[in-house]
C-alpha cells in the first residue's frame, strides 16, 4: 500500500470517529507503526506518518485534554493526503489536567502496542468530556477490539510513562508552554494559520533543505533538515536534538 493510500485511510478513520458516531473500522495505517524506539533516550516509538526520511517534518505537540488540538486533527490528517513525502510526528505535553492528561498519553502509547495508536488517539479526541480514569480507558480499548488486559497492564508499565515525561520534558526545555503546537522543520506555524500558509511553509522548506545540499552545506537529508530546525527555532541546535533528531539522553534522571 503506498504512502498516500494509508493516508486516505487515517483520514477515513477520523471521518468515521467525528461524524458517524464511533463505528470505527480497522485502519490500513495501523500496521505501520514503527515498531523501533524513537531516538536516543527513547524505548517505545514514535508516534508518526510518513517517510523516515523525509525533507519535511511536520511536529505536533498535544494534550488530549485540549479543546484545538482535537479541533485541528482532522485538517492534519487531511495534509497528509496532501503531502505523502513529508513525515508527521506527534509529541506531547500533557498539563491541562492532570493526571488526566499524562494518563491518557500513556493509554495512546499502550494502543501502539497493539498496533492501534492513531484510533486510540482520536477516540480520547472525540471523547474529552468524559471523566477519564484507568476504567474508562480500557473500555475505549474495549470498543477497539484490542487486548483489554494487556491494555490495563501497559497503562501502568514504567517505560510508557518514561516516554511521555521525556516528551513533556523535552517540551518544557523548548519553552513550549501551550498546545496546539505546531512546528515545520523547526518554524512555528501560528495557530491561525490557514492551509494555503502551511503549504506554503512546507514547500519552503523542501526547499531549503534542497537548497542546502545542493551548496554543499549539509551532506544528508537528516543534516540539512536539522541545520534548518536550528536555524529557524529560538532555541538553535537544542530543537534540532530533542524534536528533529529525537535525541532526549540525560534529559531526565534515570532513577
Amino acid at each position: 500500500m503506498s504512502l498516500k493510500s494509508a493516508a486516505i485511510a487515517w483520514v477515513a478513520v477520523f471521518v468515521l470517529a467525528y461524524v458517524g458516531g464511533m463505528q470505527l473500522r480497522p485502519a490500513a495505517t495501523e500496521a505501520r507503526v514503527q515498531q523501533k524506539a524513537a531516538g536516543p533516550g527513547y524505548v517505545e516509538a514514535l508516534p508518526s506518518f510518513g517517510p523516515e526520511n523525509a525533507l519535511v517534518y511536520v511536529i505536533e505537540v498535544v494534550d488530549f485534554n485540549c479543546f484545538y488540538c482535537a479541533k485541528r486533527t482532522g485538517f492534519l490528517k487531511r495534509l497528509a493526503v496532501e503531502f505523502d513525502d513529508v513525515r508527521f510526528i506527534e509529541k506531547h505535553l500533557p498539563f491541562l489536567k492532570e493526571p488526566g492528561s499524562e494518563n491518557a498519553a500513556i493509554a495512546t502509547f499502550a494502543a501502539q502496542r497493539q498496533g492501534k495508536m492513531w484510533r486510540y488517539r482520536d477516540y480520547l479526541f472525540t471523547h474529552q468530556k468524559e471523566k477519564w480514569s484507568d476504567d474508562k480507558f480500557v473500555e475505549y480499548a474495549k470498543a477497539l477490539n484490542m487486548d483489554s488486559e494487556q491494555f490495563r497492564k501497559d497503562l501502568h508499565n514504567p517505560t510508557l510513562k518514561r516516554h511521555v515525561r521525556l516528551d513533556k520534558a523535552a517540551a518544557q526545555a523548548l519553552s513550549i508552554r501551550a498546545t496546539p503546537t505546531l512546528f515545520i522543520n523547526g518554524r512555528l506555524v501560528p495557530l491561525t494559520a490557514r492551509a494555503n500558509e502551511i503549504r506554503r511553509m512546507i514547500q519552503e522548506s523542501k526547499n531549503e533543505v534542497r537548497a542546502l545540499i545542493a551548496k554543499g552545506k549539509a551532506k544528508t537529508i537528516p543534516e540539512a533538515r536539522s541545520m534548518a530546525a536550528a536555524k529557524h527555532h529560538p532555541a538553535g541546535k537544542l530543537f534540532s536534538k530533542y524534536y528533529m533528531d529525537n535525541d532526549v539522553r540525560n534529559l531526565l534522571a534515570e532513577n
